[in-house]
């Protein structure tokens, strides 16, 4: 770096000072500015020791007096070639400064990589694992699991993370549906409450103001925990094996459980399930089953918008026993789907059969627009007090995690009337 890029690198740093907003930033900017300033002192000596074995010399006196115009017009691009000079001819010891002082700068770039991208590492992601067996840990893995200074051992690696939602995704019928959002703090999306249209008007004429209202739908945290108890032989397993049955084990009983509350969370302390809204509905005769008609009327309840990703949910009793067998004519309503991504189809929309809706009910809907938020991603850790008499470890996965019907106009529901007559 030559004096005038230093220069211009320390007037970003000073700037980046006041934009700090941790110790940490403020640290790392700091000791690059320091290693700057250094450079910076180390190239002017050798100017300055240039200049002085020029005054030593005689000048002509019809010379001194051009010589005298010139230093008054001295530009910094002159003072660059005198400092590219004295690099060349100079000795090694300062050249070896200037060095460290570049590799100091280098070192704190490295740094800040590093700490972001720990979490994807394969260093960190044995480390984690390791540490959850008992087993120790080797110089690499300690230093990985040192410089992931905020997970304090608990933050999951990058790639475990992934083979966790994925499990969720394989497990849960409707995860894999839904909008997962992964925003750290408490969300608030806008909901439009009452819209008006766009009007037509005439030329010279003024538009009425019309104002459009919205709700505010906030997203909490509501803890999900699943434990599991494993005897001691854990330790035993390679570092593959055991992640892949620690995801497996508590990603299951995870995944039933953001499957009911998609569908039947409270709200309290809990999500809000899409059948806990108010839904548009259709009724069928109490003590009968659905018909064709019924289903023609649910399509129809359905807003033209949301039926292009609509999909159907119901039990599977109330799929095979009822719906699978209505005919129009010689053909069925419901077509089996040979690929196995869903139960089949009806009218063109896929069927997701789901142990959590009641045998009475089908839901139609563009489950994209049921929202879940990660408040704070997926914890595990490992606990050997619990179950110390039986020689077991207990492992702990904690989320923070909130979901919400964001529009209830994308959901008809298709229901049993409590009269044998249902409302039209």
């Amino acid at each position: 770096m030559n004096l005038s890029e230093i220069r211009k690198k320390k007037l970003e740093l000073r700037k980046k000072i006041q934009e700090a907003r941790t110790e940490g930033e403020l640290e790392d900017i700091k000791e690059e500015l320091l290693a700057l300033q250094e450079a910076e002192k180390l190239l002017e000596e050798k100017v300055n020791a240039l200049e002085s074995g020029n005054e030593e010399k005689d000048t002509p006196p019809e010379e001194e007096e051009e010589t005298q115009n010139e230093e008054g017009d001295e530009t910094d691009e002159q003072e660059l070639v005198n400092e590219k000079s004295l690099i060349k001819n100079s000795v090694t010891k300062p050249e070896a400064r200037k060095l460290e002082n570049l590799k100091k700068i280098k070192k704190v770039e490295e740094r800040k990589m590093e700490e972001k991208n720990i979490l994807e590492t394969a260093e960190y992601r044995s480390a984690f694992l390791k540490r959850l067996q008992g087993k120790p840990l080797n110089e690499e893995e300690q230093r990985a699991m040192t410089t992931a200074q905020e997970s304090v051992g608990s933050t999951i690696p990058t790639t475990t993370l992934n083979r966790i939602e994925e499990k969720l995704k394989q497990t849960s019928a409707l995860f894999n549906q839904v909008e997962v959002l992964n925003i750290p703090g408490y969300l608030s999306i806008p909901q439009e409450k009452i819209t008006n249209e766009a009007s037509w008007v005439a030329e010279n004429t003024a538009s009425d103001d019309v104002d459009d209202t919205t709700d505010a739908i906030n997203f909490g945290a509501y803890k999900l925990i699943r434990t599991i108890s494993i005897t001691a032989e854990v330790e035993a397993m390679s570092i593959e094996a055991f992640e892949t049955y620690i995801v497996k084990k508590l990603s299951d009983k995870m995944a039933i459980a953001i499957e009911n509350a998609i569908l039947n969370g409270n709200g309290k302390g809990q999500p809000k399930g899409i059948l806990q809204e108010t839904l548009e509905k259709v009724e069928y005769a109490k003590g009968s089953t659905p018909s064709y008609a019924n289903l023609c009327s649910l399509m129809a309840k359905l807003k033209s918008g949301y039926k292009p990703n609509s999909k159907f949910v119901m039990s599977s009793k109330m799929l095979w026993e009822n719906i699978a067998t209505i005919t129009v004519g010689n053909q069925l309503v419901f077509l089996p789907d040979p690929t196995g991504e869903f139960a089949g189809r009806i009218f063109g929309r896929p069927v997701i059969e789901d142990d959590y809706i009641s045998d009475k009910k089908i839901l139609l809907g563009n489950f994209e627009k049921y929202t879940i938020n990660f408040n704070k991603a997926i914890e595990v850790t490992s606990d050997e007090s619990v179950e110390f008499r039986k020689g077991n470890k207990v492992y702990r996965a904690l989320g923070l995690l909130d979901g919400k019907t964001v529009n209830t106009e994308a959901f008809v529901l298709l229901d049993e009337s409590a009269t044998e007559t249902p409302a039209v």
